[in-house]
């Protein structure tokens, strides 16, 4: 990936994103510090316990806020239907064909709601 675009994508990144990334790093710290606060590592099953806990707790926040979060180009556009949803920019209908009009015919939907559109479109029609 090329590093302008990774900084374009970094602009377009909203104020509340950035504060709740800001939030998560600063909670992933305090935690990593308490843990730390002890001035000799004793590895008992207690303390061993501790630093695991303390392992997953970073890697299932860290990815929890990758994914709750809009960091990537397709989830800030996402985020922009979205908002225009909300706004009444656009209706959920308009969307609704959107993704039908441009459905790729090998790559079947998880999404058992557009396939339910996708009947009724079917059967209007016949």
């Amino acid at each position: 990936m090329d590093i302008n675009k990774i900084f374009e994508t970094l602009k377009k990144i909203k104020p509340h994103t950035w504060v709740s990334l800001v939030m998560v790093i600063l909670v992933l710290v305090n935690y990593t510090l308490t843990a730390m606060g002890k001035p000799i590592i004793n590895l008992g099953e207690e303390e061993i316990t501790y630093a695991v806990n303390m392992i997953l707790n970073i890697v299932f926040i860290g990815f929890a806020a990758y994914k709750n979060n809009s960091i990537t180009e397709k989830a800030q556009i996402s985020d922009e239907i979205l908002y225009m949803l909300r706004d009444g920019k656009i209706t959920k209908e308009e969307v609704e064909k959107f993704i039908t009009d441009h459905k790729s015919p090998d790559v079947p939907t998880e999404d058992p709601k557009v396939e339910e559109a996708e009947e009724v479109k079917e059967e209007a029609k016949g």
